[in-house]
């Protein structure tokens, strides 16, 4: 409780309560060049650590770079912001052409004996 009193005499008192949100994680995982914040149910903004810069429409929890570079998110829940560590994505070409003009297709062969 808190109280406060004037010159005059006047006095007041009055209590608040406040409400401690934690952290939001800021854990990401990179796995088949998809980047995701481990946090759910949040609001994202995925950034270019090489240029401190966001990356445009990257607003989901899920990221898949189409150039090389580190990337990191913002993420915000509950009124708090974090933001993860940066990692680096390195985005592979075939002939030239770029990963982002191509639909990959990830076959995994298993020989059997």
């Amino acid at each position: 409780m808190h109280s406060y009193t004037d010159e005059n005499g006047c006095s007041a008192s009055w209590t608040a309560e406040v409400t401690v949100n934690a952290l939001p994680d800021d854990n990401i995982t990179l796995d088949q060049l998809v980047l995701t914040a481990d946090q759910d149910e949040a609001q994202y903004q995925w950034i270019n650590c090489g240029t401190n810069t966001p990356v445009n429409n990257a607003v989901q929890q899920s990221f898949a770079p189409v150039a090389n570079g580190n990337y990191a998110v913002i993420i915000t829940s509950a009124g708090c912001d974090v933001q993860s560590e940066c990692v680096e994505v390195i985005v592979i070409s075939v002939d030239g052409v770029q990963q982002a003009n191509l639909k990959w297709r990830c076959i995994r062969i298993q020989r059997m004996n």
